[in-house]
C-alpha cells in the first residue's frame, strides 16, 4: 500500500486480494467490512468482483433455499375502522 502526493490510497492486486479474503472471512456486510477496515466502499465494489471472477470462491454466499409451498386452504379477514370487512381467501 502507498499512498499518494494527494493523499489517496494505492493498493496492488494482492492486496485487494488479501482484503477480498479477510471480507470473506469475516462475515460482515460490505458497509460493516469497510468502516470497520477504513475502506471505501464504492472501491471495494470496484474490487470484490475482479476478486470473485479470478476463480476465487467466496464462502460469505448461502444459498438461500425456499420452503415448500402449502396446498392447505388460507383466509385472512381484515375489520377496518369504518367497520368494512376484507375477506381473503386462497
Amino acid at each position: 500500500m502507498r499512498v499518494t502526493s494527494s493523499g489517496k490510497i494505492r493498493r496492488t492486486a494482492a492486496e485487494w486480494r488479501a482484503i477480498c479474503e479477510r471480507f470473506v472471512q469475516s462475515r460482515l456486510r460490505p458497509k460493516e467490512f469497510c468502516q470497520r477496515e477504513a475502506i471505501a466502499l464504492g472501491t471495494f465494489k470496484k474490487w470484490y468482483p475482479r476478486y470473485t471472477e479470478s476463480g476465487a470462491q467466496p464462502g460469505a454466499f448461502v444459498e438461500l433455499v425456499s420452503p415448500p409451498v402449502s396446498r392447505e386452504p388460507w383466509a385472512v379477514e381484515l375489520e377496518l375502522p369504518n367497520g368494512a370487512r376484507l375477506r381473503l381467501r386462497g
